[in-house]
């Protein structure tokens, strides 16, 4: 979104009204060729953001991941758990 105003009261009043993505005030490029802005619109208007660490995490689909290895599978992982295994559970929460 651009903002050409002087008025600090007017500048502010249009971004706490609106939406974007971005905002330069009195400004059409700079914040563009700036890599540590990001830039982008916001919903339909814009894939998302991007410049620098931002294109990383736009263009990034993130996922964890959690490999369990079947060598070995302790049975205090399950219940039901007898005296000596709620015994040994108690050791490793204190």
């Amino acid at each position: 979104m651009y903002i050409f105003s002087s008025s600090s009261r007017v500048q502010k009043q249009v971004i706490e009204n609106t939406g974007s993505g971005t905002v330069a005030i009195n400004e059409t490029k700079m914040h563009f060729a700036n890599p540590y802005l990001p830039f982008g619109g916001k919903g339909n208007s814009g894939m998302g953001k991007y410049h620098g660490k931002s294109s990383f995490d736009t263009f990034t689909h993130y996922r964890s991941i959690l490999h369990k290895k079947n060598k070995f599978d302790f049975s205090l992982r399950y219940p039901v758990y007898n005296e000596r295994n709620r015994n040994i559970l108690k050791c490793f929460l204190k």
